[in-house]
Parts: structure tokens; sequence; C-alpha cells
């Protein structure tokens, strides 16, 4: 055997396949086709922007048990929940008196964010005084 070892590069060894987004939609309340997804983060963008009465987005898992409630509102919504998952199939239980949309994402190989983040938070403040006194 030679002494020269061979080197791989670790970006092409270790940079996942980009998973496509799944993408779902509906019309008032039902249930969700089944769909896969692998192992680690999935983040759930639900979109209903015609909603003027609740709006839920339960997953269940391939056994039909809650796995997590991922939105529960009233009124038109568009937000995401992003949760860890074993691989394995699932749907959605949603609730809506509207069209709806929830389109599922699972980042692989990206950077963290920079540390430290901030954020910046824009609120009204309504003060009220007594007209009684000067």
């Amino acid at each position: 055997m030679s002494g020269v070892a061979a080197r791989r590069s670790p970006a092409a060894a270790q940079t996942p396949t980009a998973l496509p987004a799944i993408r779902l939609t509906g019309r008032g309340k039902q249930a969700t086709r089944p769909f896969t997804v692998t192992d680690g983060l999935a983040v759930f963008r639900s979109k209903c922007s015609g909603c003027s009465a609740n709006f839920i987005v339960e997953l269940l898992d391939s056994s039909g048990q809650t796995e997590d409630l991922l939105t529960n509102t009233v009124g038109a919504y568009d937000g995401s929940k992003a949760v860890g998952l074993g691989a394995g199939r699932y749907r959605l239980d949603i609730t809506a008196d509207s069209a709806w949309s929830v389109t599922v994402t699972q980042p692989r190989n990206r950077p963290a964010a920079a540390l430290p983040q901030s954020y910046e938070v824009q609120a009204v403040t309504a003060v009220s005084r007594d007209r009684r006194q000067p």
C-alpha cells in the first residue's frame, strides 16, 4: 500500500441533496394527502388569507395521532413554525373557512445566522389621561 492518503473535499462529502418543497392546498376542513419527510427540521408555512373564523393546522403522524399543533388562530394568517421530526409519513388536519395552503420545507446544510441577532418591534402605546385634571 502507498503511504499517500486520498483527500476528499469536505463540502462534497457533507452536502446533502436539496429537498423539494411539499405544497399542500385545499379549502375548508379536510385532511391532506400523506407526505414524507426526512429526519430533521421541517418548516411549515401556513397561509389562509381569506379566513375569518378559526384556522387550525394539526400535524398528524402515520397512525393519525396529533404530533404537533402548527397553527391555531382566528382570521387571516400567514406564518411559519419549525418542528424537529423523525423520518416518516405525515398528514395535516386543517380547519378553515376559506382556501388555504401549507408549504413544507426541510432546510439542509445552511450556515447558522451570525450572532448576536437583534430584532426591532414597533408598538403603539395608548395613554389615557383623566380629562378632569388640567
